[in-house]
């Protein structure tokens, strides 16, 4: 898409063989001018970049030299997270049949990619879990996903739809036979309906493991659940895990309050009296 859109208009009429880091920065200004994020320029580069790539490393190679490839600096960090109660404007907006994808995707947190591609054959609804293969995932590893609240009937739902509609079809998510395919008009006229406008699909995996550690769930079963490698999501999505500053504000309590009642207890002791502020008599 992003090839056929922007990559190809702007720099399919230039040969390889004069190729060079000026027309990154020619395609660069005109991104920006069209008012494309950073991020969205660096995932365009990115292709080029690995083509290039591809053309040295052919035998013979297709090309005589690399081209350097500057990139611009981008914000990994967004704040975007979904509320509950969003959550069910949202999915009352969207077409009937990316309901059951999105509810899978808020509850889990899985990445949009590996749901697209998701298969009944991994789906349990008896055991009540989803099983995602080693290698189908971005990180490479399999792991499991719990079904839980509305899961359970939106996916017997989409089971039975598919059953009757078409058998034949081994994908979970699909549309008339054929796995879900793109939808970002839909998604985003969705999200502008219910009051979320600028919401990404994305934005469910880090609403779904704050909700995960909000209910109590730990950070190594939900980073295992998410898919997530290293701690530092935590970091990057900003998640406060609130148990720990409830316990801490608790264990503040108790130490400035023990340590107050100590001063307390040795001034009534003593008999001594602590002074007040007096308030200075009017000036006549």
């Amino acid at each position: 898409m992003r090839l056929k859109l922007h990559i190809l208009p702007l720099l399919g009429d230039i040969r390889a063989a004069e190729f060079g880091t000026q027309h990154i920065k020619r395609y660069t200004s005109l991104r920006q001018q069209q008012e494309a994020a950073n991020a969205t320029i660096n995932r365009e580069l990115a292709i080029l970049k690995r083509a290039f790539s591809l053309a040295i490393k052919h035998d013979p190679p297709l090309v005589a030299r690399a081209v350097y490839i500057p990139t611009l600096a981008e914000d990994n960090v967004r704040a975007g997270f979904l509320s509950h109660e969003r959550y069910v404007e949202l999915r009352n907006e969207l077409p009937e049949d990316l309901r059951p994808l999105f509810v899978v995707g808020y509850h889990t947190g899985a990445r949009l990619g590996g749901l697209l591609n998701l298969r009944w054959r991994q789906v349990d609804l008896k055991a009540g879990r989803i099983t995602l293969d080693p290698g189908t995932t971005k990180n490479k590893h399999g792991r499991t996903l719990p079904i839980y609240g509305e899961m359970q009937q939106w996916l017997a739902m989409q089971k039975e739809l598919q059953q009757q509609q078409c058998p034949a079809c081994e994908f979970v998510f699909q549309r008339e036979g054929s796995r879900v395919g793109e939808f970002y008009k839909s998604w985003r006229s969705a999200c502008r309906r219910a009051g979320v406008a600028g919401l990404l699909f994305h934005d469910l995996r880090r609403t779904a493991v704050r909700n995960m550690v909000r209910a109590g769930i730990s950070e190594k079963i939900a980073m295992k659940i998410s898919g997530h490698k290293s701690r530092s999501v935590f970091d990057r999505y900003d998640i406060v895990n609130e148990r720990d500053l409830v316990d801490a504000s608790a264990k503040l309590d108790r130490y400035l309050g023990a340590a107050t009642g100590t001063i307390s207890g040795t001034i009534e002791g003593s008999g001594a009296t602590v002074g007040l502020p007096t308030v200075p008599k009017r000036l006549n």
